[in-house]
């Protein structure tokens, strides 16, 4: 998005991000020589990330020579 005048642009960009792996699993298996019995193990999770990224940027002339420049990212995350 661009919103711009004479005396300064103001750009803005965003973007959301999903990602997700469901079904993620292990297993896995302890193996004795003796006396006792096998053991077994497994687990299975369903892993989900969200993400939002936003990004302004202004730059706003003063006088003939001067400018000030300022930006601004934001990020946020959420895992489930």
């Amino acid at each position: 998005m661009l919103n711009q005048t004479g005396k300064r642009p103001l750009p803005a960009q965003m973007s959301f991000v999903h990602s997700g792996m469901p079904d993620n699993g292990r297993s896995g298996i302890l193996d004795y020589s003796d006396y006792y019995e096998d053991v077994r193990s497994s687990s299975s999770t369903d892993q989900k990330l969200f993400a939002f990224f936003l990004e302004l940027y202004g730059s706003f002339r003063l006088k003939d020579n001067h400018r000030v420049n300022t930006t601004i990212d934001s990020t946020i995350l959420k895992a489930e």
